[in-house]
């Protein structure tokens, strides 16, 4: 069941030259972590917005519930919309108390049950012995929790998060990630939230929305748009992958890397164009496999980048990217052969 549901929303600024959000059509289930991630101007932060309430698109429904709460003729102030919203500056009053800020938002209840609330939701984010301090007393990772736990606090229909990683280290992310995700499972919130920083994106979002130019360009549980994008731009947006365009042949594709194979029915003849990511491509000693010089090593930690010119290439020469496991021992100008494993070559365009 939907909690979220966005109908042809569309949002166009004046100044601009394509619209915000274009013709945006989107379902949140129940308990559900939809992360939208897309390059800055791309229409995230404007979505976020007119979900809450702070912009009015230009046209669309938006359902939130069972209630109607944007269309042509309706429009429901932030207030009314059951939708709390997280800031990418976490937005603390810096004159209220940790307990204070965490209950700024449950003036309806009863004192009592306002103070059930903000024990339970300190104890939520683990924070139940910092009550009485007041966010400058805090690390970034406090404060964030503050933030999150203000935003639970009054049961939101929705919860919308803008960038809510951007102001931490990157040691703190990773801690702060696994964090949010479990905190928001528990309490079973159905969720939005907008980034650019795509390996969180991957890890928080039970779904990916991809955004370009304000149009939904793909959306899908993470690992399906990672290894199967819809096109160019989402296949280019999780960092490096292989492009290859090729021709349909009786024995396989005909790419400038050499002939490689793909799942799929296709004809003699179709034009394709293929996607292949750097981690897939497969080391052999197989003499099927494509034979490559090494061009470039780049250590990177977690694994090699080699950036492998093709022997047998048209012209300019063919390069691609390949990663390896970091122990092992490559020299510029050394001779392999690389695999495309069929089932990794993934068509992104007939």
């Amino acid at each position: 069941m939907s909690v979220l549901n966005l109908e042809g929303i569309t949002k166009h600024y004046e100044e601009a030259d394509h619209p915000a959000v274009a013709d945006l059509s989107l379902e949140v289930e129940t308990g559900e972590i939809v992360g939208v991630v897309g390059e800055s101007g791309s229409g995230k932060t404007t979505l976020l917005r007119l979900v809450a309430g702070f912009e009015i698109p230009d046209s669309g429904r938006i359902t939130i519930g069972d209630e109607l709460v944007t269309s042509e003729n309706t429009y429901l102030p932030p207030d009314k919309r059951g939708v709390s919203m997280v800031f990418q500056e976490h937005a603390l009053f810096p004159h209220l108390t940790v307990a204070e800020n965490v209950g700024f938002g449950l003036h309806k209840l009863s004192r009592k049950a306002a103070a059930t609330q903000i024990d339970e939701m300190l104890d939520l984010v683990k924070l139940q012995t910092y009550a009485k301090r007041y966010p400058h007393e805090l690390s970034g990772g406090q404060r964030q929790r503050v933030a999150l736990a203000r935003a639970l606090a009054p049961q939101p229909s929705v919860l919308l998060l803008d960038e809510p990683f951007s102001s931490l280290d990157e040691r703190l992310k990773l801690d702060m990630r696994d964090e949010v995700r479990e905190i928001i499972h528990r309490l079973g919130t159905t969720t939005l939230w907008v980034t650019h920083e795509m390996e969180y994106a991957l890890a928080l979002s039970d779904r990916m929305a991809i955004l370009r130019d304000g149009a939904l360009q793909q959306i899908e549980k993470p690992d399906f748009i990672y290894t199967h994008p819809a096109n160019e731009y989402v296949a280019n947006l999780f960092g490096h992958t292989n492009i290859l365009h090729g021709t349909v042949k009786s024995h396989g594709i005909k790419t400038c890397a050499g002939l490689v194979h793909a799942e799929g029915n296709f004809k003699e003849g179709d034009d394709l164009t293929l996607s292949i990511r750097p981690e897939f491509l497969e080391i052999t000693e197989d003499q099927r496999g494509i034979a490559c010089n090494i061009v470039r090593i780049s250590y990177c930690g977690r694994y090699q980048e080699l950036i492998l010119q093709m022997e047998d290439s048209c012209s300019p020469p063919c390069q691609i990217t390949l990663h390896a496991e970091p122990g092992r021992r490559f020299s510029e100008f050394q001779k392999i052969r690389v695999r495309f494993p069929e089932d990794k070559v993934h068509v992104i365009k007939r």
